[in-house]
């Protein structure tokens, strides 16, 4: 993970003017310059988020749940039924 404030450079270059594959390169051999600009959201904001996104919750939460979505089909053309609430 990046440091907050940090800019990365020589991430990836090409083999070729030529040629449009791009070569990543090892952690290592990378340029990391530190509060190289002014940050536009706060450390702890940051850190926050970067908590959140390593977690893995990407799916959201139903607000309603309908217990018979899988078992009630149209009866004309044979797909699942879609429930709206109106």
């Amino acid at each position: 993970m990046y440091i907050f404030g940090t800019v990365v450079g020589h991430k990836r270059y090409k083999v070729n003017h030529k040629v449009k594959t791009m070569i990543d390169v090892p952690k290592s051999e990378q340029y990391f310059v530190e509060d190289r600009h002014e940050p536009i959201i706060d450390k702890k904001d940051f850190e926050e988020v970067q908590k959140k996104l390593a977690n893995g919750n990407c799916c959201r939460e139903r607000k309603n749940h309908n217990p018979l979505k899988k078992f009630v089909y149209c009866g004309y053309c044979g797909r699942k039924s879609k429930f709206k609430n109106s």
